[in-house]
């Protein structure tokens, strides 16, 4: 037997970008109950659920940056696919995508973005002739930049407040 519950985010509808869906639970033992009488369900304990909400997604026209290791001559794009990222993430995508291998020391990661805790700054590490063009998607809002080209000449490193 399978019964539907609703688990509701109208609260929420709102926002642009929320769309509330229902949930589907089977019970082991089903509830038999009288369709001739009318019933109320109370819950005597609060009932904890985990949820995510993809934060990279089409819908949010976030998936795409370019970059470039010439100075802007040429561009290359990068894609990230649909998920739940945090800045952990979000670098270790950046940094497996634009890695400059070795072949007997350590690689090379020309940008790497990393969240300061202490100053809840969103800092991005460019290697010198690399520029990051943040300006052909919405990924910018993500990580608390404006839509820029950020670009570094001489390694410095560029941070923005979230």
């Amino acid at each position: 037997m399978e019964r539907e519950i609703v688990l509701s985010s109208y609260l929420n509808v709102s926002s642009a970008n929320n769309k509330p869906a229902n949930f589907v639970t089977n019970f082991d033992r089903p509830i038999v109950l009288d369709s001739n009488h009318e019933y109320v369900i109370g819950l005597n304990r609060i009932i904890n659920m985990s949820f995510t909400w993809f934060n990279v997604n089409p819908g949010y026209n976030n998936q795409k940056i370019k970059y470039s290791l010439d100075n802007g001559s040429s561009w290359k794009e990068l894609t990230f696919p649909v998920g739940v990222y945090n800045y952990v993430n979000l670098n270790a995508f950046l940094k497996d995508e634009t890695a400059i291998k070795s072949d007997g020391g350590e690689d090379e990661y020309p940008i790497t973005l990393e969240f300061q805790t202490s100053t809840f700054r969103v800092l991005i590490k460019l290697k010198t002739n690399y520029q990051l063009d943040l300006t052909g998607s919405n990924f910018h809002e993500l990580i608390g930049f404006d839509k820029v080209i950020l670009k570094n000449v001489n390694n410095l490193e560029q941070d923005c407040p979230i």
